[in-house]
């Protein structure tokens, strides 16, 4: 029986066989599928004017660069994603794109990007971007155009109405969004309505009033995303993170597999990724390899916030299909001073085995704690993305208590997170462990008050403990 404070407890259960290897060379980025075992991605920005970041700039700076990605990689980061690199506004941290071919001229120019990603990569940090493929910016000289030129090719990339009063988009082969998250916008240049979804994020309020691509009809579209994409994919990223593909207009399965997920396959091992997407057809039929689990969020509610979750099974079998058919889970975390709170946020990706993408908007250095969990995940399969969870439990919508195995088998792993004020009592079957074998692993610096053997653990400051089977 173990009795157990606020806090983090970890213990390996059992041990068969390491499957785990490292590379000769520490700088050397993995020819393998790096998404699986990936701790954490830092997202960074190329985006100095934007009045809306969120993230921490990156320099183009070869040398600032460099002194960048060092202190990123000594914390224990896989990598890094770039946040909207095409030249954009301000909405949604700069998403609503002004030049699909060009990153913000005040930043700096697409060979200083290239240039960026090759140093990355030389110190063995892994590059990923996130980009918009459904809206426009409201400066974008292609929506210009559109608007003023009925008969050029970039009128056909959007969706009109006389009067507004025209049908939406319906649902797509019941993969796409409801059509009732559209709307009829009126453009005054162009006297007529066009379809929309997002809105600019400007001071006038947060109505629809971005311009929507529409896949569908006479419209090329689809082709463009197709050249867009082999354009950044051609600057050397590791992987990309889509937004939204379920919001994209007219779209089916067939054209987002297509222009994107089988035109980032010719690139080699690179991984795909849908935000906001859901459901494990994304993978079987659209070909990405991980998905956003924003049911996670129901987990964060619990852990973190310390509200009551009435089931928190959702979000634990969600992750556990997107395993199940081949791909993985993934969230977002927002970093800020109040390190306890992001801490247990990030043990929580831990220990369910998502890839954390962990943005903020000023410079931060992760704790020693923090480093750590990202070191303990790097080291223990039990603990990789594509890892199971063979078990679960949830203690007075105040902890969670996971039982993981390492996809090959070849460990397990009791994780117990409590969120609550005070101690609890966990029975953990041990039989047919050879207990004598148990070695700890790693702890924090708090001091333990009865630690000294890792199976009667009766209590401990907030922390985290595991152990190993030599």
């Amino acid at each position: 029986m173990k009795y157990i404070d606020k806090g983090i407890f970890l213990l390996l259960l059992v041990f068969y066989s390491s499957c785990a290897t490292t590379s000769e060379n520490s700088n050397e980025v993995a020819n393998t599928d790096w998404w699986e075992s990936a701790g954490a991605m830092k997202i960074v920005s190329l985006k100095p004017e934007n009045k809306e970041i969120w993230a921490e700039l990156i320099s183009l700076d070869p040398e600032i660069a460099s002194t960048q990605l060092d202190a990123i990689k000594s914390q224990g980061f896989t990598g890094i994603q770039i946040w909207g690199p095409p030249h954009s506004g301000a909405a949604y941290g700069g998403l609503d794109t002004y030049d699909n071919y060009n990153i913000d001229p005040s930043a700096g120019t697409n060979d200083q990007l290239k240039e960026l990603i090759k140093i990355a990569q030389e110190k063995g940090l892994l590059v990923t971007f996130f980009i918009n493929l459904s809206y426009f910016g409201l400066e974008a000289l292609d929506w210009q155009k559109a608007q003023t030129d009925p008969n050029s090719e970039e009128h056909q990339w959007f969706l009109w109405s006389e009067d507004g009063e025209d049908s939406k988009p319906p649902y797509q082969e019941e993969l796409f969004t409801d059509p009732d998250a559209f709307e009829w916008i009126y453009s005054e240049t162009a006297d007529k309505y066009f379809l929309g979804v997002w809105n600019d994020r400007n001071d006038s309020g947060k109505n629809p009033n971005l311009p929507q691509a529409y896949w569908g009809g006479s419209s090329t579209w689809a082709e463009e995303v197709g050249n867009i994409i082999d354009f950044w994919m051609d600057f050397g990223f590791d992987g990309v993170t889509i937004d939204a593909p379920d919001f994209y207009a007219g779209s089916t399965r067939n054209q987002q597999r297509e222009f994107i997920s089988n035109r980032i396959k010719q690139y080699g091992n690179k991984y795909i990724e849908a935000e906001s997407a859901y459901g494990t057809s994304w993978i079987n039929e659209v070909g990405y390899y991980g998905l956003w689990n924003y049911d996670l969020a129901e987990l964060k509610s619990l852990i973190v916030d310390e509200q009551e979750v009435a089931d928190v099974s959702n979000a634990l079998a969600y992750r556990s299909s997107l395993v199940d058919n081949g791909g993985i889970g993934t969230l977002h975390l927002w970093f800020n001073e109040e390190t306890e709170r992001r801490t247990m946020e990030l043990a929580m990706m831990v220990g369910v085995g998502d890839l954390a993408y962990i943005a903020g908007p000023q410079p931060y250095m992760l704790t020693n704690e923090e480093i750590g969990l990202l070191e303990l995940k790097k080291e223990h399969p039990a603990l990789f993305n594509n890892s199971k969870i063979l078990s679960y439990n949830s203690i007075d919508n105040e902890a969670l208590i996971l039982v993981k195995q390492a996809h090959d088998n070849s460990e397990k792993i009791l994780f117990i997170i409590n969120a609550g004020d005070e101690p609890f009592q966990v029975d953990q079957n041990t039989s047919g462990i050879d207990t004598a074998s148990l070695s700890r692993l790693w702890i924090n610096d708090a001091e333990s008050n009865d630690g000294i053997d890792p199976l009667v653990i009766k209590s401990f400051s907030y922390g985290f403990y595991s152990v190993n089977i030599n």
